[in-house]
């Protein structure tokens, strides 16, 4: 999970990245990580591998048509 970005690095990322986590590969996903209450209504933007959420490294997607 990747935060404290700002919105245009975000969608660059998503688009050119990937997880690297061994044998995911999955793709990125924008999600809206809430804070806590009290604070309700705020939070932040994070990118977050789609297929876990847990994951938490990324790399750059190959070019390279297979």
């Amino acid at each position: 999970m990747i935060t404290d970005i700002e919105e245009t690095e975000i969608r660059r990322l998503v688009k050119s990245h990937r997880c690297a986590e061994p044998g995911c590969a999955g793709h990125l996903a924008i999600a809206w990580r809430a804070a806590p209450p009290p604070a309700w209504g705020k939070g932040e933007w994070i990118v977050q591998c789609g297929k876990n959420p847990n994951h938490s490294t990324i790399q750059r997607a190959s070019r390279t048509r297979q």
